[in-house]
């Protein structure tokens, strides 16, 4: 009968796979005396094959004589079962079948291979009269039920209204006895069918949008959001998109336009989009990509992605490339495939090697990063699957074949992890409920029970919680309305926050927050985004936000303190960032490559750095130029691309930072120099965890070592230095040894500090049962330290005092205003709109702060201003500008960016040193 029964497949003559077909029809029978199914596939094994080894995989199927599929089992056991009406129905639940046919599914059943609880949903139907004939009837879905809820349908039955007649008119949705309805509405156009959706939550909240689609192709011509926000959409005679706007008319309107062509060797899609970027794609004639082209308003247009491909359309090779004032770089990477059409081989730019070897016998995966070939290797994977492409088990080597770490996965039949199992056979599980939602994760920590479990609402299947807790005590809780939108959210130490919307709008017109307090937000309902925030009784806490109109990203924000303005380019990246402070007009700048590599950037005080790439794309040096003097920073890359040398240049001073890496990437060796005198250097080692087990600090003749010992949560619970590097705390005593123990919110409730003295203090943090996020008492043994300090908090949460006896103030947005001591103002804090602080006051010094991408950039106090720049890890530079004199320091430290050495020189005089040493905390 033509069926295809046997499949073989070869790589050079050795066989891979092979695939045996099995079907319902009898082999020595006529077709007059064959089944209905005989032409329906009943089996299929595949067989394959790896070095010498082979393993099946079966696939079962059935079907009744209509030829709908009654039964299906999968490669790893699990089926599917379903069960249909017969042709002359079920009294209540599915009419007869207008033909006489068997088609209508009555039931689907999923059996886990586990032997889990199955799982079914069950169908019925309800017949309509048709408008041709009234005699006879169509079939249309009644309601659908599972265990967990039922969607229920109700039609348009006027036959007056015959283009919507039979189509769906209502559909509830009922879970857990809430209801959420549907209706729908529909208008036939002469553009196109619209339909209007009106959803109504179980708490009577409306929400409604529109769609509007083509009749030839069905292609969305209009949609209208719940904002009443319109997109739309163009297409050419091929159904293919030529526009796209969204708030056509407005001052919010974006839109893209794409074109197409095809032949003379040429087959291209190009979009411009709204600020008149153009990417132009080329595709061969398997439609398969060979060339972005991508070009900027007023600029040429320029090849920024190119692929090759084999013979059998396997991309073999991928070029990005990058354009510096008008220099191309371009990068290739790349790829080698196994017989299953895997990639097997990844060879990146600068020669590094990823090596995927999959084994579908054993359904494992070796994984392996080399330098280049015949190189050093970093760490290697080896992972095992099970058939349903899952992971059960992952162990790492590193590069002499060492375990660096194993995880152990276990599963339910739906999927869900279970257990994780890791290297020293510490394990968390975890239960779901019936919808595959997670509610509880138990651990063991040192022998002790930890849970956490999670609750959600009654009304919704959606995957939010809505309480968490850990070993039964309250977290958090959070509450929504049926628009999933959050009304209510109380944190044990932060109290309740209630938020207000306007009608079904999604985002909140007023939050109260828990000291009392009302923030009110204005909101741009074409942008989804806050304009104006303000807080009532306090105008000078208000905000407002400006918006770049078609991207919606921010333009300007300001506020009493000031205010900040951006220049974007065409692809949205900041050009000009202006600020407004003290009176005074700043502006800092920014250059980019064509892909966005950062060329060259000038600070708030005319401070500039340029960069410089090799040709793998990697920063090669930067220079700063602060007040006239260059300073110049080389890196140097070790053979996996890694950064491990940073030398920088200031006039005849040169600061140095040599690192050395393990498998993992852990830093294990350090060299700090300055003017080629070895400063210090560190040496780290690392446990089976991939945890610092310890640390030895060299200076000199001198030589301190650490060391680190953790619990089953990889919390520090010991902790010992011998040297004369160890630590001193905030009293002067040199700590030798100190020993932690941690409650199972994380807190840490007692502290033991051994001094070289011979003296102890023992720490012991009191919170209370129940509020453990909130420490209350902190008693000290040591008759340096406050033998008992009572700690106070704001209705918010907000801490009011600390040990050393000073109080803080906060503003009704939680943001602390002041600090005092003895009833003295010692420092005040002033934010900007985006919440950052802008100006201190310390000790009636006024000190302004700047900031670039999320970082301190400048200060300024007086005539006297400063410039940040952070090198490299544990090395950075600060300069600082004045009438009077130049300031400059080099700052060394350690993988955590810790400050050890910081060498200060004024107006180019020899530098002063200041050592500073760290607890394991960081307090020092």
């Amino acid at each position: 009968y033509h069926l295809l029964i046997l499949e073989r497949h070869y790589n050079n003559d050795a066989l891979y796979r092979k695939d045996i077909y099995e079907y319902f029809a009898f082999k020595n029978r006529g077709i007059n005396s064959q089944p209905a199914t005989y032409s329906l596939l009943k089996e299929q094994t595949t067989i394959l094959y790896h070095k010498g080894t082979s393993r099946s995989f079966t696939k079962h199927y059935d079907y009744d004589d209509f030829a709908n599929p009654t039964f299906e089992q999968n490669a790893d056991g699990s089926q599917v079962v379903r069960t249909y009406y017969p042709a002359h129905g079920e009294e209540g639940a599915c009419p007869a079948h207008p033909f006489g046919l068997v088609a209508f599914l009555k039931s689907e059943t999923f059996i886990p291979s586990n032997g889990e609880k199955p799982r079914s949903s069950q169908m019925t139907y309800k017949a309509l009269n048709r408008l041709d004939d009234r005699k006879e009837t169509f079939i249309v879905p009644l309601a659908q039920r599972d265990d967990f809820g039922v969607s229920t349908f109700d039609y348009y039955k006027d036959p007056e209204y015959p283009l919507i007649y039979g189509r769906v008119s209502t559909q509830v949705d009922t879970f857990n006895g809430y209801e959420t309805k549907t209706h729908f509405n529909y208008e036939f156009l002469d553009s196109g069918l619209e339909t209007t959706t009106s959803i109504i939550s179980h708490d009577g909240f409306t929400v409604s949008e529109s769609g509007k689609v083509d009749y030839f192709y069905g292609n969305p011509i209009e949609i209208i959001d719940s904002e009443g926000v319109i997109s739309r959409f163009s297409y050419d005679a091929l159904g293919r998109k030529t526009g796209a706007v969204v708030s056509p008319g407005t001052d919010f309107e974006a839109h893209q336009t794409f074109s197409y062509k095809v032949g003379d060797g040429i087959n291209s899609a190009k979009q411009v989009d709204t600020k008149g970027n153009t990417i132009e794609k080329r595709f061969d004639n398997a439609g398969k990509l060979l060339e972005v082209i991508q070009s900027e308003p007023g600029e040429e247009p320029k090849m920024v992605l190119s692929c090759a491909y084999d013979n059998f359309g396997m991309m073999v090779s991928k070029t990005e490339t990058d354009w510096l004032d008008g220099t191309a770089l371009s990068l290739t990477t790349s790829y080698q495939y196994d017989v299953n059409g895997e990639v097997c081989q990844i060879t990146h730019p600068d020669g590094r090697i990823e090596l995927i070897e999959q084994n579908p016998v054993t359904l494992t995966t070796h994984y392996q990063h080399k330098a280049s070939h015949g190189g050093p290797s970093l760490m290697k994977d080896i992972t095992t699957f099970d058939l349903s492409g899952r992971e059960l088990k992952k162990q790492t080597y590193d590069s002499a074949g060492t375990l660096l770490a194993s995880t152990q996965n276990s599963y339910d039949g739906y999927g869900n992890l279970l257990s994780v199992t890791d290297t020293e056979g510490r394990v968390i599980q975890h239960r779901y409920d019936e919808i595959d939602r997670l509610i509880k994760t138990t651990r063991t920590i040192d022998g002790q029970t930890v849970s956490e479990r999670y609750v959600y609402p009654d009304f919704t299947a959606a995957d939010l919680p809505c309480q968490i807790l850990v070993n039964d005590l309250t977290m958090g809780e959070v509450e929504y309305d049926g628009l999933m939108r959050l009304k209510q959210q109380t944190g044990l130490n932060s109290g309740t926050v209630n938020y207000s919307y306007s009608g079904s709008a999604p985002m909140p017109v007023s939050m109260n927050t828990a000291k009392g307090d009302q923030v009110n937000f204005s909101n741009n309902e074409f942008l989804q985004v806050p304009t104006t925030i303000s807080v009532s009784g306090q105008s000078q806490l208000g905000s407002a936000y400006t918006y770049d109109t078609q991207t919606a990203l921010p333009i300007s924000s300001q506020n009493y303190t000031g205010e900040r303005t951006v220049t974007r380019d065409s692809q949205s990246r900041v050009l000009t960032e202006t600020v407004y402070i003290d009176g005074v007009e700043r502006q800092a700048s920014f250059r980019y490559s064509l892909q966005g590599k950062l060329l060259e950037k000038s600070d708030f005080f005319g401070n500039t750095s340029i960069f410089d790439f090799d040709n793998l794309g990697r920063l090669r040096s930067s220079e700063e130029i602060v007040s006239g003097i260059s300073t110049v920073t080389n890196f140097d890359y070790d053979e996996f691309s890694r950064p491990y040398k940073y030398v920088t240049q200031r006039g005849e001073d040169k600061a140095e930072i040599e690192l050395k890496f393990n498998s993992f990437g852990g830093e294990i060796h350090r060299q700090a120099r300055l003017n080629d005198r070895l400063v210090f250097s560190i040496e780290q080692e690392f446990n089976k965890r991939m945890l610092l087990d310890s640390r030895t600090f060299n200076q000199g003749d001198d030589s301190t070592r650490e060391t680190f010992f953790y619990d089953d949560l990889a919390r520090l619970v010991s902790y010992t230095v011998n040297g004369s590097n160890a630590p001193e705390d905030e009293y002067g005593n040199t700590i030798i040894e100190q020993s932690f123990v941690h409650d199972v919110y994380g807190n840490i409730t007692q502290a033991t500090s051994a001094f070289d003295d011979g003296r102890v203090n023992v720490a012991s943090f009191t919170f209370p049962s129940s509020n453990p996020q909130r420490l209350v008492k902190l008693t000290n043994t040591h008759p340096d330290y406050p033998a008992r300090v009572m700690f106070s908090y704001d209705a918010a949460g907000n801490l009011l005092n600390d040990e050393q006896g000073r109080r803080f103030n906060y503003n009704a947005l939680s943001q602390m205003t002041s600090v005092k001591e003895g009833g003295n103002v010692v420092s005040e804090y002033q934010y900007d709109a985006g919440g950052r602080v802008v100006s201190q006051s310390v000790e009636d010094n006024l000190i302004y702060l700047f900031y670039l991408s999320g970082q301190l950039v400048n200060e300024k106090s007086g005539s006297a201003n400063s410039h940040f720049q952070n090198i490299g890890p544990g090395l950075s530079s600060r300069s600082v500008t004045s009438p009077q004199e130049e300031v400059h320091q080099f700052s060394l430290g350690n993988s955590q960016d810790s400050t050890l050495e910081t060498y200060t020189s004024t107006d180019g005089e020899s530098r002063e040193q200041i050592s500073r040493k760290y607890t394991p905390y960081g307090e020092g």
